[in-house]
């Protein structure tokens, strides 16, 4: 039996005329590799996830930063609870004060008021209103300053937030508006309206049933 020349291609696994055509078509080869169609939409799909979840991703990492940096306001107010029981009932002086805070919690670094936070564990602190306040600023790694100012009382009395600060010193919180935060990051004053309002209807419905 003679054996033409494209049969002798076809046995030895050469080209033949549907051959050529298979792979034009992108057909996954006979060795499990892929085509470049296949590759192709591999990529499309990783492009479209990432795009999804970038902006999400960059969300809980700000956020995430903004709650370190809320962290140490609060061991800040927990030590000035502390230095005003030690002092008589009074904030010292904010060279005192800062010398007091650095012994008592020398982990974390504390700065007079017109030097700024350079991140979450620098505190500015300032004394303001005569000294019956304290004012601490810590910069978040997300580029916000937080406040936190506390009064003789031991009470909580501003919480506030800049995001577009050029220095997070503790100073410039003076006669700033107290915009208010909570443990999560989110701006509260919104909230408290809404909670004024609330008793304000409250308050008006107890009136309408007294003259009822």
């Amino acid at each position: 039996m003679t054996i033409t020349a494209p049969d002798l291609h076809r046995d030895q696994g050469g080209p033949d005329n549907n051959g050529s055509s298979r792979l034009a078509m992108g057909v996954r080869r006979a060795d499990g590799g892929f085509t470049l169609i296949e590759l192709m939409v591999v990529v499309m799909i990783i492009a479209v996830l990432l795009a999804i979840a970038m902006p999400s991703f960059g969300r809980f990492r700000h956020s995430a930063q903004d709650t370190s940096a809320q962290a140490t306001l609060t061991i800040a107010d927990k030590h000035a609870r502390g230095m005003v029981l030690q002092n008589g009932g009074a904030f010292p002086s904010t060279r005192d004060s800062v010398t007091f805070l650095l012994t008592t919690e020398p982990v974390l670094v504390w700065v007079e008021h017109r030097d700024p936070s350079t991140g979450p564990g620098v505190i500015s602190v300032d004394e303001d209103n005569g000294g019956d306040d304290l004012v601490f600023a810590v910069l978040s790694d997300s580029g916000t300053c937080w406040y936190l100012r506390v009064n003789v009382n031991l009470e909580v009395s501003d919480r506030s937030f800049d995001r577009n600060a050029a220095s997070c010193e503790a100073h410039d919180f003076q006669g700033k508006p107290a915009l208010g935060w909570d443990g999560d990051g989110i701006v509260g004053g919104d909230k408290d309206k809404d909670k004024d309002k609330d008793k304000d209807k409250d308050k008006d419905k107890d009136k309408d049933k007294d003259k009822g």
